[in-house]
């Protein structure tokens, strides 16, 4: 609609300048990081604020603006269906006035899911809808961390530990 293809627009100098005006002073740590877990999700304690100069250094990232919309329309639905372009478009590119699901009768490979209580755009409820869809579902994994949240999936110390351990697990488990 306004010709933003990607949000925000990488390399945003005015987004990264107040990101490390914010960010490197010692007194305003605390907002630095405040903000951060107003998009991320509420403090679980487990981002060490000494990360926070390899933060503002990759963030904010882009993300294609067909993402958010496409997202917020999975959540709006609550179905996981294809990208809604409005009845015409969707008659083109569908044969369809709607999206069609996803047919995850295709997915052959092993999968896994991992979750947080607290993570906002991933939420427990979603992951138990995922679950009633996927077949060939091999692990189904919420971090036994309370408040556990998206940022978390990143920055927590214990990260290894809680998460990627397992991913790799769950990888040489299925490796030939």
């Amino acid at each position: 609609m306004l010709n933003w293809y990607e949000l925000p627009t990488a390399n945003n100098a005015v987004v990264n300048r107040f990101l490390k005006m914010l960010c490197n002073r010692s007194s305003l740590k605390d907002v630095c990081m405040d903000i951060i877990y107003l998009i991320g999700g509420a403090n679980t304690g487990l981002v060490n604020k000494t990360v926070l100069p390899f933060i503002i250094q990759y963030t904010p990232s882009s993300m294609s603006t067909k993402q958010v919309w496409h997202y917020g329309q999975v959540v709006e639905t609550g179905e996981f269906k294809k990208y809604d372009y409005g009845k015409k478009t969707n008659l083109k590119r569908y044969n369809s006035t709607k999206p069609p699901f996803y047919d995850f009768s295709k997915v052959k490979a092993p999968m896994g899911i991992f979750y947080g209580d607290s993570d906002p755009f991933a939420t427990p409820r979603m992951a138990e809808e995922f679950v009633k869809v996927v077949p060939n579902l091999v692990l189904n994994y919420q971090v036994p961390i309370r408040g556990f949240n998206h940022l978390d999936f990143l920055l927590a110390h214990n990260i290894k530990e809680l998460v990627y351990d397992k991913i790799c697990e769950l990888f040489s488990n299925y490796t030939s």
